[in-house]
């Protein structure tokens, strides 16, 4: 199902990101020249003139807590000009492993790092008693291979990884090896991650209400829901245009355990990357097989397409996966219901997303951005 999860080297053996790929540049920028960048990981210099062009992040909790963000910069000059780095951070805190369980996951990524053939150099790097991997490395994500400087660890028992992609794709980065060096770990704020994700999450699911950004649903009968992850989509000047909230329900069946999960996506200014995804996020995608696909259905006042789908899971299961796509010229709305079983509560669901009158708030249910912006703005 989409809220099932990566084993943990899977996830930090490419660049992270947790949910929909990372959006393409908005319009909306800052020019800000050598400074400190906010990031998950915490303050980095970067050491030439660059704007902001977007900023992804996303909190979510599935076997632990992940959060993850990746923010798109353009360099204004310098033998860089003109570039966009892409900055991605991925922070994981498995459920039930304390740090002496997580470490050894940490040091054979760091040892597959030492043995990648295109790892130009890696050094340890000391930040107030923790030990992190400093290294100038190649890997192959999405079937592209692709030169960055990388950073990872462990912080109080989190896997911690960043990234700087190099766009160029030469034989090394050096000056983004050194731009990680610099790095100030903010430990304050990646000790708040489960206080962050718990005030995140729970302003979703409220006294039987799903807040979503698209309106408010009602836990079906009988049925118990949680919000499982938020990822929010804002420009360079940090405005909010995007969200997507992902709700797991769980009903405890006589004979069996009913599992079903809702995704909710709204835009109101996708650029083609995203529209794309939040058009069809199924084709091509590992396990699944498109079934069929309608459009001129009625959605919330609106006329939308329709994906039928199943996924293969890991465990063997196949999940019945309907997605719906709809715009009305001011926003894109996507929802996708996914379910192993539980046919009853989909029909239950369907009936009050066929209720709703649409409308994308994609600051509903959430609160603060989840890292800082660039300092000194």
């Amino acid at each position: 199902m989409f809220l099932s999860t990566m084993s943990l080297a899977a996830v930090l053996a490419v660049v992270p990101a947790v949910g929909a790929p990372a959006p393409a540049p908005s319009a909306a920028t800052e020019v800000v020249a050598a400074a400190e960048l906010n990031t998950l990981l915490g303050a980095v210099r970067i050491p030439f003139a660059f704007s902001e062009r977007s900023r992804k992040a996303s909190i979510g909790k599935n076997a632990g807590i992940s959060a993850s963000e990746t923010i798109e910069l353009e360099v204004l000059d310098g033998p860089r000009a003109g570039q966009v780095l892409e900055v991605s951070t991925t922070y994981i805190l498995p459920q039930g492993l304390d740090a002496n369980l997580v470490r050894p996951i940490a040091r054979r990524i760091q040892e597959d790092i030492a043995a990648n053939g295109q790892t130009k150099t890696i050094r340890p790097l000391q930040r107030d008693g923790f030990e992190f991997t400093l290294a100038d490395t190649r890997m192959e994500f999405d079937g592209k291979s692709s030169r960055m400087a990388r950073v990872v660890g462990v912080v109080n028992g989190a896997i911690v990884n960043t990234v700087i992609i190099d766009p160029t794709d030469g034989e090394a980065a050096p000056d983004l090896v050194e731009a990680l060096a610099t790095v100030r770990i903010d430990f304050a704020g990646l000790l708040r991650t489960r206080q962050r994700l718990d005030e995140e999450t729970g302003r979703l699911v409220v006294d039987g209400k799903l807040r979503t950004a698209i309106g408010d649903l009602a836990e079906p009968h009988g049925v118990g829901a949680l919000a499982a992850l938020v990822i929010a989509y804002r420009d360079g000047e940090g405005r909010l245009h995007g969200v997507t909230q992902q709700f797991g329900f769980f009903k405890q069946g006589f004979w069996t355990q009913q599992r079903m999960g809702l995704s909710v996506s709204c835009d109101l200014s996708p650029d083609a990357d995203r529209l794309a995804e939040l058009r069809d996020p199924l084709s091509g995608k590992d396990g699944v097989t498109v079934v069929s696909r309608d459009s001129g259905l009625p959605l919330g006042g609106l006329q939308a397409e329709r994906i039928l789908a199943r996924r293969e899971n890991r465990d063997g299961s196949v999940s019945e996966v309907t997605h719906w796509y709809a715009s009305d010229g001011e926003a894109a709305y996507a929802l996708r219901i996914e379910r192993v079983n539980g046919r009853a509560l989909q029909r239950d669901l369907e009936r009050q997303l066929s209720g709703l009158s649409l409308s994308c708030r994609p600051e509903s249910g959430l609160g603060a951005p989840v890292t800082g912006d660039v300092a000194g703005r």
